[in-house]
Parts: C-alpha cells; structure tokens; sequence
C-alpha cells in the first residue's frame, strides 16, 4: 500500500478534527457561565459598558479566544448567565440619552480592564424572529485603551442589526469617538 492514508485511520483523523474544534467550542459554552475578570493591579482604565444585549470580553487580546484568563461576561440583560451588570467605579455620570426598543432593556455596568493592551467586546443578541426565520445579531470589536482613561461602549439590538459604540469619556465630560476594529476568532476551528 503507498497510500499515505490508510482506510481504517481515516475514522480516527475524523474524530480528532471534530474533537479539536469542539475545545473552542467548549471554551465558548463556558464563556456563559463565566463573569468577565477585571484586573486588580498593573495599568488599566474604566469602562462603562451598556447594551441590551450579552456583552463578554476578552482581555489582552484583539481577537476571540475563550480560552484566555479573565474572558467572560460583563453585563447580560437575561437570568441564568454570569454577569457583573450595575457595578460602579463612580464614572462621571452620563448626561446622554440611548435610543433603544421600547420591549429592551438596558443593562450597564463600570469595569477596570486593562491598559496598554488590546481589548475586545463580543456583543451577542437575543435574536429576532420573522416568520419561520431567526436573526441574531453578534459584533465584535477591538481597541487600545489608554492607561487611566474612560471609556463607554454602547451596544445595542435593534431588530437585525447590532448598533456599536465606543467613546472615551473627556475630563469636561464630554465624549470622544474611539477607533476600534472588528474582531474575529483567534482560532478558525473556535467558529465551528
């Protein structure tokens, strides 16, 4: 035989393949019951994070990997998943109005996340359905945050679509876009 393959491993590269994906996807699945971890010490800034929607982070990375400490779930308008929504670090109070569904409702929260190193959101909605169809809706963003900054992401679901945010909080109390890049899985199995 000069196969390189021989019939009978072929089952085992299957199950192989299908069980290496299944690790992303496992780390995924955790992510649910996992509250985001922010940093106690080394440089950082303030976030004020609101949405309508699940909003899990990955620190110290630009893009989505479970699998890296501290990822979880920041804030989450639903029960039964981890959440730090309505946490406080006395962020200057914010004046502006969120133009939201009138059946939403809209969580927040302040965090610490660290400074000088990529930082990623992963915004994942409840869905919307039309008909026989479901939508859902999920972006992903990343960004630089500056040590000792603020910053407010909103998130929102409207409908189809996802509306993304990110500003960064002046010392006059007013508000500065921020640029940010979409993000996407650090690992191409992670997405199966």
């Amino acid at each position: 035989m000069n196969n390189f393959l021989h019939h009978s491993s072929l089952p085992f590269i299957f199950v192989s393949v299908i069980a290496l994906s299944g690790c992303g996807n496992m780390a995924n699945m955790r992510s649910f019951s996992r509250a985001y971890q922010p940093p106690t010490q080394g440089e950082r800034a303030k976030i004020r994070v609101v949405s309508t929607s699940m909003v899990r982070a990955v620190p110290e990375s630009d893009c989505i990997d479970w699998r890296k400490p501290g990822s979880g779930v920041m804030v989450v308008p639903q029960k039964g998943f981890a959440n730090l929504n309505n946490q406080s670090l006395n962020m200057p109070v914010n004046s502006r109005e969120y133009t939201i569904p009138a059946d939403a409702k809209l969580v927040s929260s302040e965090l610490y996340i660290p400074a000088n190193k990529p930082f990623t959101l992963h915004m994942l909605g409840h869905g919307y359905a039309s008909g026989m169809s479901r939508y859902t809706c999920q972006k992903s963003i990343t960004f630089l945050p500056g040590s000792e900054k603020s910053y407010e992401a909103v998130l929102i679901e409207i409908g189809r679509g996802c509306s993304v945010e990110l500003m960064e909080i002046l010392s006059d109390n007013s508000y500065k876009n921020v640029p940010a890049k979409e993000a996407g899985f650090c690992r191409k199995s992670d997405s199966f």
